[in-house]
């Protein structure tokens, strides 16, 4: 019987995930915020069992000042929101309103980390002015 795939941890997977996405924004001083769980158990097994459920979601920050860019993990990347001061808008929003004609997020793959990928391309194509490009 072969070996069930060996998961990886949200935490670990937003990490790698910042890498990428710090690739795009780190040079205009946006820093990444260490993951933390949705619900209450950050460091408890319990909060991971939750995730494992469906029932708990990795959040993260890459941000600047009073701005931000706020990631969810459940299973997938979902769609960013982007923070500016107390105005929060939703990923594909900014970038039509950066321009944006055709989107790579969401990637049409399994790969985890292709959902970021395609944040970074959209964020260094269409997100120039949330940068501060």
């Amino acid at each position: 019987m072969p070996a069930p795939p060996i998961r990886t941890h949200p935490f670990d997977l937003m990490r790698a995930g910042y890498e990428i996405l710090l690739d795009v924004v780190a040079a205009h001083g946006f820093e990444a915020h260490e993951p933390r769980w949705a619900l209450a158990g950050d460091e408890a097994e319990p909060a991971l069992d939750a995730y494992g459920r469906g029932q708990n979601r990795a959040l993260g920050e890459i941000a600047r000042g009073d701005r931000g860019i706020e990631l969810v993990l459940h299973r997938r990347l979902r769609p960013p929101t982007y923070r500016l001061g107390g105005v929060r808008i939703g990923h594909a929003a900014l970038m039509r309103g950066g321009g944006a004609g055709e989107l790579a997020f969401p990637a049409a793959t399994a790969d985890a980390l292709e959902d970021f990928r395609a944040v970074a391309s959209d964020l260094r194509r269409w997100g120039g002015a949330f940068v501060g490009m």
